[in-house]
Parts: structure tokens; C-alpha cells; sequence
């Protein structure tokens, strides 16, 4: 590997690299490469097709002023500027209530953003689609269930019949999908740019904010998470209504998928360390940010078509969850 990346950096940058930095661990895919002094962000992605459709994306993107610049794309690896700055998810953490609601409404409202433009550059119909089989939201909506029988505790009740709908509702739009917080740098200059594109494609436009307001890292944020939504029905020409209905199904369901993640994560250990697995953006085993985003799913699930059964089960997980 170590050649290919100096390979990649000579073709890029002209020069072999003189030290590599490995923030998030050694076998992570994402490196910084110090090339005569500065610094650059090298990724390697599973495929060529992948690091064409990013570097595509990033490209498309470049305006909005929310995404790293590209520099170069051979193969498999891009090579992008580097934003000195923290992740998005540490400096809302570190936030005070007032500060983290700010943070958090303005990469929103970067991801609506960047969905517009997504859409004035036609990249909907040059992504792959997402989340359209059956069998995907058959398993997506046994989660609770799933859930349940992970923590000992009865399968809960629902009406996925009425979920359904909710769960396809919109024209697919260009999103992002993978738009957790620690996919974002909030840089020195005070800008934030979303990182890690290999994931894109064309689904419901809320998803993207589902994943960033459902993301275990992130504090509860009702009044910014609605104002939100309600830019992004507008943003797209959406009814309100079911749009923040759509948004509430998805989030409920998000809410399982990364509680399942957490409990898969801690095994049989204890619970991590907040501030380790914060700064190496590892998924957040700890018992108050799952017990958070349990309360959270909970009121999710009131506002969503068919789902208000779940917000008992939700309301009980925290209860359920390992010393």
C-alpha cells in the first residue's frame, strides 16, 4: 500500500510524501500525507468505480463551498485539501447548548445545500440509487424487533403497513446517506465541508438529515431538527406534512440501526471511553449517548404514521441497556 501512496503523491502533488498521519488508526481507508511541509488528505476507496463516482461528486459540489477540494483521482485513491479544524461531532460535543444548536442548524442547512446543487447538476440520475428493494425495507423495518431480542426484551408492536409509505415518500434526490457529524470538519476559517462521499447515491431527501440528527452522537435538538426539516420540504417542493412524517419513520427506525451498532460494538466489554471513541470518530459505546438516542426514537416514533407503539419500547430501552 505504502507504494501506491507514494505513487499517488508524486502524481498529484509532484513529490514523494515525507511522513504519513493516521488520525483515525493505522487501518482506516483515510490518511494525511505531509508533502514539502503541507499536508494532504489521501483516501483509498474499495473501488476505481467508487473513487471515480467521488471525485465526480466532489467536483459537482465544488461550488456550494461545503466539500474539501479535489486535487487528484487515480485509480483507486483521491487525493484533497486538507481542512485543519476539528470533526463537526467533537466541536458540537464541546459545544454550550445555545453553540451546539448552531452547529448543528448550519450543517444542515450545508446539506440541503448541497442537495440543491446535487440536483441543478443532474448527479441524481449518476448515482447509484439506494434503499429500493423490498428486501432492504423489510429489514430495515424488522429492526426494532432486532433490537428487542438484543436486549432481552419483548418484540414490539407496530403498524409497518402503514410505515411503509412514509419510508419511499418523495422523488429520490442526491444525497450524501452517510451525513453523520463526524463526516464533517468544521474548519479553522469557521466553514464546515462533509467529507467522505463514497457512499452517495439517490434516495429520500430526508435521509440525510436523519442520519445527521440520528447519529448517537448528536445532542437532541427538536426546534432546529423541525425548522430543518421544514427547509428541506421546501428546499425540494415537498409537502410539510408528510415530509416531517417521512422524516420521523426513517429517524425511528435510524434510531434501531445504530442502537443495534452500539450493543454490536461493546460485545461483552464495558462501555468506551466518550472522549476516545468521540475523537477517533468510532461508533459511541457508551451507556448515556445510547440512552439518549433511545428517548430520542421515542419521540420519533409519536410523530410517525404507524409507529407510536414504538415509543413505550424506546421509553424502556434505557432501562435495558448493560451496566
Amino acid at each position: 500500500m505504502f507504494d501506491e501512496i507514494e505513487e499517488t503523491c508524486r502524481a498529484a502533488l509532484g513529490h514523494a510524501p515525507e511522513a504519513l498521519e493516521f488520525p483515525g488508526g493505522i487501518g482506516r481507508k483515510t490518511m494525511i500525507a505531509v508533502v514539502r511541509g503541507r499536508r494532504y488528505v489521501i483516501s483509498r476507496r474499495r473501488s476505481e468505480a467508487r473513487a471515480r463516482l467521488e471525485a465526480g461528486v466532489l467536483r459537482a459540489l465544488a461550488p456550494t463551498g461545503a466539500v474539501p477540494g479535489l486535487l487528484h483521482r487515480g485509480g483507486r485513491w483521491i487525493v484533497q485539501e486538507h481542512v485543519p479544524g476539528p470533526r463537526l461531532s467533537g466541536a458540537i460535543d464541546a459545544a454550550d447548548g445555545p453553540g451546539a444548536e448552531t452547529l448543528m442548524d448550519r450543517g444542515a442547512t450545508g446539506l440541503v445545500a448541497m442537495q440543491q446543487e446535487g440536483a441543478r447538476a443532474g448527479l441524481a440520475s449518476r448515482v447509484p440509487p439506494l434503499g429500493t428493494r423490498d428486501v432492504w425495507l423489510d429489514e430495515l423495518l424488522s429492526m426494532p424487533a432486532r433490537l428487542a431480542d438484543t436486549l432481552g426484551m419483548e418484540p414490539p408492536r407496530f403498524d409497518a403497513g402503514a410505515a411503509r409509505p412514509a419510508l419511499r415518500a418523495g422523488p429520490p434526490v442526491f444525497v450524501k446517506w452517510d451525513a453523520r457529524t463526524g463526516n464533517a470538519i468544521l474548519g479553522d476559517d469557521g466553514r464546515i465541508r462533509w467529507i467522505d462521499w463514497e457512499h452517495c447515491g439517490a434516495r429520500n431527501a430526508v435521509d440525510d438529515l436523519v442520519w445527521m440528527f440520528g447519529d448517537e452522537w448528536t445532542p437532541d435538538c427538536p426546534e432546529v431538527e423541525r425548522a430543518a426539516v421544514t427547509r428541506l420540504a421546501d428546499a425540494h417542493g415537498l409537502e410539510r406534512t408528510a415530509t416531517a412524517g417521512a422524516f420521523a419513520a426513517m429517524g425511528a427506525l435510524h434510531a434501531c440501526v445504530r442502537l443495534a451498532l452500539i450493543l454490536a460494538r461493546k460485545g461483552e466489554g464495558g462501555w468506551w471511553s466518550h472522549g476516545g471513541a468521540l475523537a477517533a470518530d468510532r461508533v459511541g459505546v457508551t451507556r448515556r449517548v445510547a440512552a439518549r438516542l433511545a428517548r430520542r426514537g421515542a419521540r420519533w416514533s409519536e410523530a410517525a404514521p404507524g409507529m407510536s407503539p414504538l415509543s413505550g419500547f424506546f421509553g424502556a430501552v434505557p432501562e435495558h441497556l448493560p451496566r
